[in-house]
């Protein structure tokens, strides 16, 4: 006799707890690991993919949007798209990595505490959130693409509002508490390390200014190219 499941039997405790979607559990494994999914119908639509955690992909709505997460809520309340490349919390790894992310693929290789919270990026892979950020909220109220990029600290790069593609990462390679704060400009805050560096930085390029050798020793001079 043939059955028709909803997901296939989950090998943890209450995987896939109160799953709506085509095998939107599927490959899931811990306690309750994709809680209250509702994933898309089709072959595409697996919730929490090779989900593995407690409450990993939790409240989950969006197709693949947890997949490969693990961790204690990684990608909680996680609403990304249907494609391949649209997956809200691709190899999510942490406590509530990716919290309340919206956009596609938002928290790539994102690991830490609340890494990307707060997260709304848009499609494509050139406009990841949060992308391989580490640390305490870090990238926390992140709007543009990329904006913080490799960043790491606690609330490195907060409220980012940086412009899309990869020579535009509003806090990159950002380094601190508070790294970057309300930094809205391209590459304001790259390399930047410390508290509160680049705090409200609205430049274009560059990391500030830099020496130049002169007869009486080293002389500070600030760039004209926009630099934060």
């Amino acid at each position: 006799m043939n059955h028709k499941f909803q997901g296939v039997h989950p090998p943890g405790l209450e995987c896939g707890y109160y799953c709506q979607g085509t095998e939107c559990a599927r490959k899931c494994e811990g306690g309750r690991c994709g809680s209250y999914c509702s994933g898309e119908k089709g072959s595409q639509g697996h919730c929490a993919y090779q989900c593995k955690g407690r409450q990993c992909g939790f409240q989950c709505i969006g197709a693949m949007c947890a997949a490969e997460c693990t961790g204690d809520r990684c990608a909680y309340r996680c609403q990304g798209s249907h494609e391949d490349v649209g997956t809200c919390g691709t190899k999510c790894n942490g406590l509530e990595c990716a919290y309340r992310c919206e956009g596609s693929s938002c928290a790539e290789l994102c690991e830490g505490e609340r890494c990307g919270f707060g997260c709304t990026s848009g499609s494509g892979n050139s406009q990841t959130c949060a992308k391989q950020c580490k640390g305490d909220e870090c990238g926390s109220g992140c709007v543009g693409g990329l904006c913080a990029a490799q960043c790491n600290g606690r609330k490195c790069a907060y409220q980012c509002s940086g412009v899309n593609g990869e020579q535009q990462a509003c806090g990159s390679e950002c380094v601190g508490a508070l790294c970057a704060a309300k930094c809205t400009g391209a590459e304001c805050a790259k390399g930047c390390k410390g508290d509160f560096c680049g705090k409200e930085c609205s430049g274009t390029s560059g990391a500030g200014p830099r020496g130049k050798q002169g007869n009486l020793g080293v002389e500070i001079v600030q760039e004209t190219l926009g630099s934060c």
